[in-house]
C-alpha cells in the first residue's frame, strides 16, 4: 500500500508545490528506514542477550527454592557460624 497516495488523496492541498510533496516522501522514507533499523536492532539485542536472561531466571528460581525449602538450615547455620554471643547473633538475625 503506497501511504503517499494515499496522503496526496485525502490531503491535495499539502502536495501542490512538488518541493513539499518531495520534503513529505523523504521524510516519510527516513521514518520507514529509521523504524525498520531500530526494530531490527532491538530485537537482536533480545536474541543476544536471551541465553543471559534465561540463565539469570534460572539462577533466581534455583535460590528461591533452595532458600524455601532449606531456610531453616540456613538460619541455624548462621547462628553457628557467626562470631558473636548468642544473644548479639539472635539480634543480628532476627533484623
Amino acid at each position: 500500500m503506497d501511504i503517499i497516495s494515499l496522503l496526496k488523496k485525502i490531503f491535495p492541498f499539502m502536495f501542490t508545490n512538488p518541493q513539499i510533496s518531495a520534503n513529505i516522501e523523504a521524510a516519510y522514507g527516513t521514518f520507514l528506514s529509521t523504524t525498520a533499523n531500530e526494530t531490527l536492532t532491538k530485537f537482536t539485542n533480545i536474541l543476544i542477550n536471551l541465553p543471559t536472561i534465561l540463565l539469570k531466571l534460572f539462577i533466581v528460581l534455583v535460590v528461591f527454592f533452595y532458600g524455601l525449602r532449606d531456610g531453616d538450615k540456613l538460619l541455624d547455620l548462621m547462628r553457628e557460624s557467626l562470631p558473636f554471643n548468642k544473644s548479639t547473633t539472635s539480634r543480628f538475625i532476627e533484623k
